[in-house]
């Protein structure tokens, strides 16, 4: 009867593991620019409604914030700039755009840096490889 329950047991948590491993996420391919030099090129990959975010040394960090709606991938965004006292917000852009289509945002505060932000949201499977970078 141990047996029995383990096997049970085991095929339950295999189960589960593959559906959460089926789970559909939204990959973002991004080129970070400031003043026309690219300083980073992140892929964040998260969830529909999931913050995931990338930080590059003290100075820049971003969050973003996927959001799957009919089709379209809605985008917010968190910049935070390097500030007397820290990371501080310096923009909080919103996007929409279809998947598989580049896209750009551009900002700039007076007095500050002027930022592009490039990339592609596209579908991925989360728990499996990244696509190779192109």
């Amino acid at each position: 009867m141990q047996a029995k329950s383990f096997v049970i047991g085991l095929l339950m948590g295999l189960t589960s593991a593959l559906a959460s491993a089926q789970e559909p996420g939204i990959l973002l391919s991004m080129t970070v620019e400031k003043n026309d030099q690219v300083i980073a090129k992140p892929r964040l990959l998260t969830k529909s409604d999931s913050t995931a975010s990338m930080q590059r040394d003290q100075d820049l960090r971003i969050e973003v914030t996927p959001t799957d709606k009919e089709g379209m991938v809605h985008i917010a965004m968190k910049v935070y700039a390097a500030g007397t006292d820290g990371l501080k917000v310096i923009a909080t852009p919103r996007l929409i755009t279809k998947r598989d289509v580049p896209s750009t945002i551009e900002f700039q505060a007076p007095g500050e840096p002027r930022y592009k932000i490039s990339f592609v949201a596209s579908s991925h499977v989360l728990g499996t490889p990244l696509p190779a970078t192109q």
